[in-house]
C-alpha cells in the first residue's frame, strides 16, 4: 500500500448541482493532511466521501486499499478526522453525547463510565 488515499477525477452532485469537478488527491501513508479552503469550496464533501458517509458521483475514492463506498466497520479504528465543528449535541450531556457516538461503533455503555472516570468527569457526566 503506498497511498493511504487515492481520488482520481471524483465528482459529485446534491440534487443536480455539481459541488465537486474531476478532484485528484494522493495521500501517502504516514503523512498528514488538511484541506483548506473558502465556505462551499468542496472541503466537507470530500471528507464524507472518504469517510464513506456519501459516494461519489463519479471517479474513485479508495482509503487504505478500499473503495470509500465500501469501507468495513473496523476502519474506522484505523483513522482520525477533524473537522471544524465538534460535532457534539450542544443540548445533550456529555454523557449522552458519548452513548450516542459509541452505539455508532458497538462500544459498550460501561466503557463511557471507565472512560469518564478515568478523566475525572464521571460525577460532570450530566452536565451540558
Amino acid at each position: 500500500m503506498s497511498n493511504a488515499i487515492l481520488l482520481e477525477n471524483v465528482s459529485h452532485q446534491y440534487g443536480g448541482k455539481k459541488v465537486l469537478e474531476n478532484i485528484n488527491m494522493e495521500v501517502n501513508v504516514g503523512e498528514i493532511f488538511g484541506l483548506l479552503g473558502p465556505s462551499g469550496a468542496g472541503k466537507t464533501t470530500v471528507m464524507k466521501i472518504l469517510t464513506g458517509q456519501i459516494g461519489q458521483s463519479e471517479g474513485k475514492a479508495v482509503l487504505l486499499d478500499m473503495e470509500c463506498h465500501c469501507l468495513p466497520p473496523a476502519i474506522y479504528r484505523q483513522i482520525g478526522v477533524m473537522m471544524d465543528n465538534l460535532g457534539l449535541y450542544e443540548r445533550l450531556p456529555v454523557y449522552d453525547n458519548l452513548r450516542f457516538f459509541a452505539a455508532l461503533q458497538n462500544i459498550p455503555k460501561r466503557r463511557i463510565e471507565e472512560v469518564l472516570r478515568a478523566v475525572g468527569l464521571w460525577e460532570e457526566r450530566r452536565i451540558c
